[in-house]
């Protein structure tokens, strides 16, 4: 009788010991060719809950609250809010050249996750540099996705999402700052890109960021002039830095850095310049700071450096149609080309573990610079609370020449069935370990049987 129960008891608790598989298998479609469309662009609007000009003392905090809206039928996850605090001229609201510097540069919020058809509220607190220069100023917020994709705005072409108007007083009248009119790539003045921005008062401004060309050579000289207002030498520090892309808010982009130290005359114009031998990418931006000599405030610029060249299509847009996501949704994107050579794409969708859910092969066979992506998944099951989607472009001999990836993570906010059922799931399995023990110890001891 004691091996009877031994062995029903080892049997019934079998059940509730051992673990469910999950198995997910691989679907593989055939080889799509890409229409020549992109879906709809990623785009989350900014709502400020404070539209007015805020009057503030230099070296105070700014707070900034508002709510960022996805009115996409899709979630958009890891949404990081920027902003540049910048100087504009006094006669701005007539003039292209509105911004004359930008003094701050930061990235106040991480890793949002914003639902389909749904909004997320933020506040971020902006501690403003001592010494600014008395006058107007705009804050300036760009949104990015898993820092490689424009959602909201966008920094790389200096067109925000949403601007909040600032007046500063307390400061000081002289500075030093980087003259934006002087910028060139190679002896090149850069264009740039004059927006008319949808601005509350429809203001026009001038981006700081610009845009230069390279072709058939590999190593690209930025100079820049800086204006120096002070009435005394001094001594200043340029921090350069090179990113691949156009996103500098993520390290993995980083390529290089140099700081430089120059020595500013009183009331001259002091030219500086960085050169990178080794521009063998499509993509590149260079990013200034220059610190004056009050260690108290910036000046920044940034340029974006492009080798039309050079084969590296890279994905704009990537994301899943819904999350969680089942067989009959969609994964959707876009790719962006700066040549038409022979090129293929893959695309693939894992769990936590690596394994592979589901992939597809594309061919970019298309003439045109946007191909667009629409394809149905096909999968076993999916109970995975992870997934990675991830876009890889290939040249002629199969070499990898960019790859993009968007992860979603399953958390009470965009899976609440799912993690409120396999909570439950989890207490009512302990619950039942207990009460099978609590039976089984009593049946036990009234058997006369020890239990060690």
């Amino acid at each position: 009788m004691k091996r009877t129960f031994v062995r029903g008891f080892l049997s019934t608790a079998f059940v509730f010991f051992v673990p469910i598989s999950l198995i997910f298998a691989s679907a593989t479609t055939p080889t799509n060719v890409l229409p020549s469309e992109c879906p709809v662009s990623n785009n989350i609007q900014v709502s400020l809950a404070n539209k007015g000009t805020e009057q503030i003392i230099t070296g105070k905090d700014i707070t900034i609250s508002g709510s960022l809206v996805n009115k996409n039928s899709y979630p958009i996850p890891d949404v990081s809010m920027s902003y540049r605090l910048v100087k504009l001229a006094k006669n701005y609201a007539s003039s292209y050249d509105a911004v004359t510097d930008t003094v701050q540069w930061g990235t106040p919020i991480f890793g949002s996750y914003i639902g389909a058809n749904s909004k997320s509220n933020f506040s971020a607190t902006i501690h403003t540099p001592l010494g600014l220069i008395p006058g107007p100023y705009f804050v300036e917020i760009f949104l990015d996705g898993s820092s490689q994709f424009a959602v909201g705005g966008a920094e790389y072409s200096g067109v925000p999402a949403a601007v909040y108007p600032l007046t500063i007083s307390g400061g000081q009248n002289q500075t030093s700052f980087f003259d934006i009119p002087s910028l060139k790539v190679n002896s090149v003045a850069p264009s740039q890109h004059a927006t008319l921005a949808p601005y509350e008062a429809s203001m026009a401004t001038t981006s700081i960021v610009s845009m230069s060309s390279i072709s058939g050579t590999h190593t690209a000289t930025t100079s820049i002039n800086i204006i120096n207002t002070y009435s005394t030498s001094s001594t200043a520090t340029i921090s350069w830095s090179l990113f691949k892309g156009d996103f500098t808010d993520n390290t993995k982009n980083l390529v290089t850095t140099k700081t430089d130290s120059v020595t500013l005359l009183p009331g001259k114009k002091t030219l500086v310049s960085f050169t990178y031998s080794n521009i063998v990418d499509a993509r590149y931006t260079l990013v200034g700071i220059l610190n004056d000599n009050d260690g108290n405030k910036d000046s920044i610029f940034s340029v974006r450096i492009y080798r039309f060249d050079v084969n590296e299509p890279f994905a704009q847009s990537l994301h899943l149609d819904s999350f969680p996501t089942t067989s009959g949704n969609f994964v959707s994107g876009c790719l962006l080309r700066n040549t038409f050579a022979t090129t293929t794409a893959s695309l693939s969708l894992t769990d936590s573990s690596g394994a592979i859910m589901w992939s597809s092969d594309l061919s970019l066979d298309t003439s045109s610079p946007f191909v667009g992506f629409h394809l149905p998944l096909t999968l076993a099951s999916n109970k995975s609370q992870s997934l990675n989607l991830s876009l890889k472009t290939f040249d002629a001999s199969g070499n990898i020449i960019s790859s993009s990836s968007v992860s979603y993570v399953c958390n009470p906010t965009n899976c609440p069935a799912q993690s409120l059922f396999t909570n439950i799931l989890f207490y009512v399995i302990v619950i039942l370990i207990i009460l099978i023990l609590i039976v089984a110890i009593i049946y036990l001891k009234k058997r006369k049987i020890n239990v060690v």
